[in-house]
């Protein structure tokens, strides 16, 4: 979608052109939180980040967490307890006390594995307790550089991931269900 939901928080760092913290001062993690849901969504952070005439750069990621301490280390997970769609946004160089407003655009870290079921000619009722996915070419950790997108220091590979999803029966529509996953650059086979 073009806007995430109402009350969701994005973490936002700012640093001088240099890569110095902007004017010295600590916004390495500032929540950001999004008020309402429409057009005239607002994004309210939880301390004030004063501009001054020095131009700033700004990184910024999804859902914000209290426990980063860099925007090049934020950890992440994909498992069968954690489903969480990982973003990170665009870089937005040029921010200072009379150009304040970014427009952030998020892009996605993870990736995502789409299974279709379909009945088909099967007689019996399909009825669908469980998926899970693993692969040696998948993770269940790693660390995302949110200035870059890169991910790294990956472990957990080759476990089972298996979401929670209610139990459902098949049709002849079919019906779609996504794995969240962590790509970790290895060209393996995937079990279903």
């Amino acid at each position: 979608g073009s806007l995430l939901d109402n009350g969701s928080d994005v973490g936002v760092a700012l640093f001088g052109t240099d890569g110095e913290p902007y004017d010295g001062l600590p916004y390495g993690n500032v929540r950001f939180t999004a008020h309402a849901s429409s057009s005239s969504q607002t994004w309210i952070p939880d301390s004030e980040i004063m501009l001054s005439a020095s131009k700033a750069v700004l990184y910024s990621y999804y859902p914000y967490s209290s426990a980063v301490t860099s925007i090049q280390s934020i950890p992440v997970t994909a498992d069968s307890s954690t489903q969480t769609d990982f973003m990170f946004g665009t870089r937005i160089q040029g921010l200072y006390n009379h150009s304040a407003s970014a427009s952030i655009t998020l892009n996605h870290a993870l990736s995502a594995i789409s299974i279709s079921l379909k009945k088909g000619s099967y007689t019996g009722d399909g009825n669908v307790t469980g998926i899970a996915v693993r692969s040696a070419g998948i993770s269940s950790s790693a660390t995302l550089d949110a200035t870059n997108g890169e991910l790294s220091s990956f472990s957990g590979e080759d476990t089972w991931i298996s979401p929670v999803l209610p139990a459902f029966g098949l049709d002849g529509t079919g019906k779609e269900c996504n794995v969240i996953v962590i790509p970790n650059g290895s060209k393996e086979q995937i079990e279903i």
